[in-house]
């Protein structure tokens, strides 16, 4: 929607990549230069709208339409929603909320929203800043989620004993604790022998507050100078040539930028500029980067639903975590890409009963576009998990994946 004006300022978020090789026939410019390029746009530019391209004798234009963005964008919603997750009691609860999206820059975003729901209120804010190097994010989040949670596997055999087993880490009383095994069996309709393994299940509603901030730094080697003169531009160059492409690493390297006189119109008393055919303009892609990241949450259960299990199985009420990790990505050539990331979460249970988790994960990981919508890869992980008291529980996995993606 267009502000009425006899002549309206329009905002097109759409760059135009000109390429130019003197003499090359429309054909040739098509099949050796823009349909390599209009892929290498496709796989390295985020929230592209669609591309357009003209080939011309000895000039090739890409016009790259992105996502149109808004300085400010508000919200409402209302509704109703029930369940029954408070007191075990069927309960309908109104739902409101109001929320705000503000750019007061092309490299700023800050987002607000708040919402009441069943739990109080429900809070979202997150804000976001890039600098020519760097990209910065910090957000907070207060919400509910609920979801089934294996409690108990009973592996086969007598079920009695097995439990009684089981039982005893949390109730030291015999009669007390023969009690709780009967009444278990009850509740759940277990039988005395199982003949193959037992799962229990009980869904947690927990109201999660949570806080993360994270910092992306992209090396050096990303500058405009290292795409056209450094590795960047000489695998861009070599990409050129496996596919028959025209352009060389001395071309890019010869690459200057140059001031042109903008195109000047007249029209009713207005003047019009406007840039001629022959301006350049590149997209440059990120290849090598490092994102650290931290986290802290605090989660509270607001009840059990459809539980069989006794209180001797009685979850944690009450969690708090933090953690820090970090991931890193280099572009060994145009179209694979090498990562690495490592993670360590720390867990504290301060309800009913304190313990302390902590979780260690590692992966490897190579990916290889195929197409502008064709993506494979494969990868190593590593995760280790130990818990306090020493040796009350501890486990690790290794694992190697591999996969592809498809986009239609």
């Amino acid at each position: 929607r267009l502000p009425k004006d006899i002549f309206p300022p329009i905002n097109l978020p759409v760059i135009s990549v000109i390429w130019s090789y003197g003499g090359l026939a429309p054909q040739e410019v098509e099949r050796r230069i823009i349909r390599l390029s209009e892929g290498a746009i496709s796989n390295s530019v985020g929230s592209i709208e669609h591309v357009e391209s003209q080939s011309l004798s000895g000039i090739g234009v890409i016009k790259v339409y992105f996502q149109p963005d808004v300085d400010l964008r508000l919200s409402a919603s209302a509704g109703r929603e029930e369940n029954n997750y408070a007191l075990q009691r069927q309960q309908s609860y109104y739902i409101r909320g109001v929320g705000a999206l503000w750019k007061p820059g092309p490299r700023t975003t800050a987002e607000l929203e708040t919402e009441h729901r069943y739990f109080g209120p429900s809070r979202l804010a997150r804000l976001e800043h890039r600098t020519r190097l760097t990209a910065w994010t910090l957000a907070y989040s207060r919400n509910g989620s609920n979801y089934q949670q294996e409690l108990l596997r009973l592996p086969a055999g007598n079920t009695a004993a097995l439990l009684d087993s089981i039982f005893a880490a949390r109730i030291a009383d015999p009669a007390e604790r023969q009690a709780a095994v009967e009444q278990f069996m009850r509740a759940s309709g277990t039988p005395a022998f199982l003949s193959n393994p037992l799962a229990f299940y009980t869904q947690q509603i927990f109201l999660q507050e949570r806080l993360e901030a994270s910092v992306a730094m992209l090396g050096k080697r990303n500058s405009v100078d290292s795409f056209y003169r450094g590795d960047i531009g000489k695998r861009i160059a070599r990409e050129f040539q496996k596919h028959d492409g025209l352009v060389t690493a001395d071309d890019l390297a010869a690459y200057r930028a140059r001031e042109v006189e903008p195109l000047v119109l007249q029209w009713r008393g207005h003047s019009i500029h406007a840039a001629p055919l022959t301006a350049d303009a590149t997209i440059r892609a990120d290849a090598n980067s490092v994102i650290f990241t931290g986290f802290r949450s605090e989660t509270t259960s607001l009840s059990s639903v459809g539980s069989v299990v006794s209180d001797a199985f009685a979850t944690g009420s009450r969690f708090t975590q933090r953690g820090f990790g970090v991931n890193a990505s280099r572009q060994l050539t145009a179209f694979t890409t090498l990562g690495a990331s490592a993670r360590r979460t720390l867990a504290r249970q301060e309800e009913p009963a304190s313990g302390d988790t902590r979780n260690d994960y590692l992966s490897l990981s190579l990916t290889q576009t195929l197409s502008p919508k064709t993506t494979t890869f494969a990868g190593l992980s590593y995760t280790r998990f130990d818990s306090s008291p020493a040796g009350s529980a501890y486990g690790n996995a290794r694992s190697a994946f591999v996969g592809l993606t498809h986009r239609f």
